[in-house]
């Protein structure tokens, strides 16, 4: 009878390790998808038809300034495939403006009007405002974000700057924010296909004087 208890006791004792072996062998945890690329355009809440806006007159030019590099000019004053005109346009082309509101600009491109939302866009006087400026600066905080644009936006930034790196400036504008912005210049990568990037001059930056290596962000 002894023999049968001990004998029981030890399968018993053998189940429960086999099966916490398999609970610690299965993953229990979410699988969760984390994008790798911006959105192509971020939409906005506001999408009134443009007949019901009320349109101011505009006579300037903007740029086409997103995320991911490109944007639609579309037929309507919103998001939806319908109002897909079917022509996409990069980053830093010029379009001329002839109408806006909050949150959308009537812009010509090639003789046709389209609209295009102004989160996706940046007035040409702002990126014409930079001052040309020759200098290499070190990081000494431990992290920046470099921006596609001049401003502190809701979209991922374009690359990250740690403590030590050392970034090449060619221009400067004190009129944007309250201690204005440098535009750095980048490394061009197939990830990364932006040739100049914006950090906030309100962080502390060390110049540096002496001839030495530049690292541009990537």
């Amino acid at each position: 009878m002894k023999k049968i208890i001990v004998i029981l006791a030890a399968l018993l004792v053998a189940t429960s390790l086999v099966a916490c072996d398999n609970g610690k062998e299965q993953d229990t945890s979410p699988n969760i998808d984390i994008p790798t690329n911006a959105p192509e355009e971020t939409p906005t809440e506001d999408d009134t038809p443009s007949v019901d806006r009320n349109f101011e007159e505009k006579n300037d030019v903007v740029y086409v300034m997103t995320p991911n590099g490109a944007a639609n000019l579309r037929t309507d004053t919103n998001f939806d495939a319908s109002s897909l005109s079917g022509i996409s346009v990069k980053n830093g082309v010029e379009l001329e403006r002839i109408e806006a509101d909050a949150n959308w600009s009537k812009v010509t491109y090639e003789g046709e009007n389209y609209f295009i939302a102004n989160k996706i866009i940046v007035e040409k006087s702002v990126l014409d405002g930079f001052e040309p400026v020759e200098k290499t600066i070190k990081i000494i905080v431990p992290s920046i974000n470099v921006r596609y644009v001049p401003a502190r936006t809701s979209d991922d930034p374009i690359a990250t700057l740690v403590e030590n790196n050392e970034v090449e400036v060619v221009g400067f504008n004190a009129d944007l924010g309250e201690e204005g912005w440098y535009k750095i210049k980048l490394t061009v990568t197939e990830d990364q296909p932006y040739e100049y990037g914006y950090i906030s001059a309100y962080h502390d930056y060390s110049e540096v004087v002496t001839e030495g290596s530049t690292e541009a962000a990537s």
